[in-house]
């Protein structure tokens, strides 16, 4: 079980430095709470990884701006949000036609192979991946995981006694 607030921290605090070297504002957007997720860690670090250095690259102009934020609902919902060159109708089709044959079992060309390994590892998780764009305007992408409870309680200490006979 883990924090989705400490996967998402500790991913921004590691691009930090790319964002500032591109003079791009990253906001991070986090409850205060714990949001418990069942997922492997690594994996969900790799999605978010991704969707962070997408966003990034997607910006080639002054006052980029990357927005991630955590939402803790009746579902975990993740949305990256930037204001870069986004994608046309045509450049999002394509990509969804990626998406629709993974779902087949399908494993597409290499080209834009990030998002699509996004959404399988999502996918994997039981999880929902979104994207929307407007060329000029930008990209959100959101993916949803399923809630948990919160880590397993730690197992109650025990207490041996030994009796000695003599």
């Amino acid at each position: 079980t883990v924090d989705m607030r400490q996967v998402v921290s500790a991913i921004t605090q590691q691009l930090q430095p790319r964002f500032l070297q591109q003079e791009c504002r990253l906001t991070v957007s986090i409850p205060e709470t714990p949001v418990w997720a069942e997922v492997d860690e690594p994996r969900i670090e790799r999605v978010v990884m991704n969707l962070l250095l997408n966003a990034l690259n997607a910006i080639g102009h002054d006052e980029g701006a990357v927005t991630i934020t955590l939402r803790a609902e009746t579902e975990i919902i993740v949305e990256v949000q930037d204001n870069g060159c986004g994608m046309d109708a045509d450049q999002l089709a394509v990509i969804r036609d990626r998406f629709a044959a993974i779902e087949r079992g399908h494993i597409p060309d290499s080209k834009g192979i990030g998002l699509n390994l996004c959404k399988r590892l999502i996918d994997a998780h039981g999880g929902r991946f979104t994207l929307c764009s407007a060329l000029g305007t930008g990209t959100t992408v959101t993916f949803v995981l399923s809630r948990s409870p919160g880590p397993p309680e730690p197992a109650a200490s025990h207490r041996q006694t030994t009796h000695d006979p003599t």
